[in-house]
């Protein structure tokens, strides 16, 4: 999935869906620092004017991950 350099920065300074009620405080931990982290990362290719992107694959032999692309 490609994202344009608009929904890249939309993404750096988006807001992720909560988790809901009664989940255990390490699985919160560990989602809070992967959001952060992602938009962390979509923030440094905003800046730098690229755009990112998110492959995934059902075949594990092909890449999969999220990238930044000059657009």
């Amino acid at each position: 999935m490609y994202l344009s350099k608009a929904e890249t920065r939309a993404l750096s300074e988006g807001r992720a869906p909560g988790l809901p009620a009664g989940v255990p405080w390490q699985i919160r931990a560990s989602y809070f620092a992967l959001v952060q982290g992602h938009r962390w990362i979509a923030g440094q290719y905003a800046n730098r004017g690229w755009c990112s992107a998110f492959r995934l694959s059902i075949y594990p032999w092909e890449g999969q991950g999220y990238d930044g692309y000059r657009c």
